[in-house]
């Protein structure tokens, strides 16, 4: 098993004020995080307070990480371990090979996609 697995910056995490500019800089209470930025694809030119209301959506969605990855495994933690077994031979209970309208499968690939075992 990887011992580094969820070695993430201990939240909370904070979106820093940084004038009318951008990038925005996401800070925990221990050190920086990221930075946000926004460029459109393709290159096109957009109004100036575009780019920096999207870039702040952004930061604050990355801020609220390491909150919303905690309540995501509580929530697993908290499905009876018989639904959890069920889960895991491959094909969802509930909905079969459909396992984007099951909640519980959305959660474990949410937290397969931050690479914490769910």
């Amino acid at each position: 098993m990887n011992t580094k697995q969820n070695q993430h910056t201990p939240g909370p995490w904070h979106v820093m004020p940084d004038g009318d500019g951008l990038p925005l800089t996401i800070d925990s209470d221990v050190h920086y995080v990221a930075e946000a930025k926004y460029k459109p694809a393709g290159g096109y030119r957009l109004n100036g307070d575009v780019y920096l209301e999207t870039a702040k959506a952004n930061a604050r969605l990355i801020a609220a990480a390491p909150d919303l990855l905690d309540v995501v495994k509580r929530y697993v933690a908290n499905i009876p371990e018989a639904d959890q077994f069920a889960h895991d031979t491959g094909e969802c209970p509930a909905t079969g090979d459909d396992t984007s309208e099951c909640l519980l499968c959305a959660a474990r690939a949410a937290l397969n996609k931050a690479g914490v075992q769910s």
